[in-house]
């Protein structure tokens, strides 16, 4: 077999994640004084929802996508499939964070406070992988991406990228909440969930054991950048009187 990754470049990776957690969560805070807890409540939806998709990835997630690809052309189960996986994020992380959030209206009152939540559920994520990455990282590494040049940043640009989404996606949600339009809601929905279909297609197809990790980085890039578009439509959208 080839050597594994190096441990210095995922000591690097992890520890490169966990301070893009913290730099966007401080970032925030700074701009716009948000309170701290709002990016806990965004940690406990992101939370709540993660343990419920996997719970029923555990027990139905394997029989539906064995179902899928028995029955479907190879072409056909890759697109279900994916479809599949993003819409297990659609439902359980947006769906959770709508259901959540209806029983905490001060969340959806600001727009500052929308974002933070989803900036907090995106940190979250971000920490807590880029602190697997830091210590067991060395235990599971793929050696076929040994020689991807730059190694060592893809998991921080990824985090990002996923931290903008995960923040226009929620600000979208609460944005929903807050005027009572369910267009608003669909848009973060669709957002999450093609995110992870593409994100799921590279998984089902094998394709991440095969090609640059970048690839897959530049597949995610349109996401983030619509993600930053939605952010400023969705300050724009926000009522102004709480």
């Amino acid at each position: 077999p080839a050597p594994p990754v190096p441990p210095h470049v995922l000591i690097l990776s992890g520890i490169l994640m966990m301070s893009v957690a913290g730099a966007s969560v401080s970032l925030w805070q700074y701009w716009t004084s948000t309170k701290r807890k709002w990016f806990l409540f965004g940690a406990f939806v992101w939370f709540v929802g993660v343990v419920l998709k996997i719970i029923w990835g555990q027990f139905l997630s394997a029989p539906i996508l064995g179902w899928l690809i028995d029955n479907l052309p190879a072409q056909l189960f890759l697109f279900v499939g994916s479809l599949y996986i993003g819409v297990l994020t659609g439902i359980f992380e947006i769906g959770i964070t709508a259901l959540l959030a209806i029983f905490w209206k001060e969340s959806y009152e600001k727009f500052d406070r929308a974002v933070a939540v989803g900036i907090g559920a995106g940190a979250t994520e971000a920490y807590l992988i880029g602190a697997f990455v830091l210590f067991l990282g060395p235990v599971i590494s793929q050696s076929h991406i040994c020689n991807t040049p730059f190694l060592w940043l893809v998991g921080p640009v990824e985090r990002v990228i996923a931290i903008l989404c995960h923040a226009a996606s929620r600000a979208f949600v609460l944005l929903a909440l807050r005027t009572g339009e369910r267009k608003h809601f669909w848009t973060a929905f669709w957002l999450m969930t093609l995110l992870d279909a593409v994100a799921g297609f590279f998984h089902l197809s094998g394709y991440v054991d095969e090609i640059s990790p970048w690839l897959m980085e530049c597949a995610l890039v349109p996401f983030a950048i619509a993600s930053c578009i939605l952010i400023d439509r969705c300050r724009s959208l926000w009522p102004e009187e709480a």
